[in-house]
């Protein structure tokens, strides 16, 4: 894990090109990696790893994707989840 955070900050410094938006880059992929993290747990999505996530190198926000995930099943964990919050 130490060396994937040590490439995810160098891509970051490399793209970013100031130091000031490299923070609000930095800041950004840390919110958007807790809200996926949260979202994720909330509905039940297993199987996380580097492989199912993209990142906007114009904010670096993390962006989940996972081509395994069936549309129905989400469906069903979103409608889960709006239950239990009922």
């Amino acid at each position: 894990m130490g060396s994937f955070l040590v490439l995810c900050r160098e891509a970051l410094l490399r793209v970013a090109g100031a130091p000031e938006l490299f923070l609000s880059m930095r800041g950004t992929y840390t919110a958007s990696l807790a809200a996926v993290s949260m979202a994720g747990y909330v509905a039940g999505v297993g199987d996380r790893h580097t492989d199912n996530f993209l990142v906007d190198l114009t904010s670096g926000a993390l962006v989940p994707i996972d081509f395994g995930q069936a549309p129905s099943q989400l469906a069903y964990h979103i409608h889960v989840l709006f239950d239990c919050l009922d």
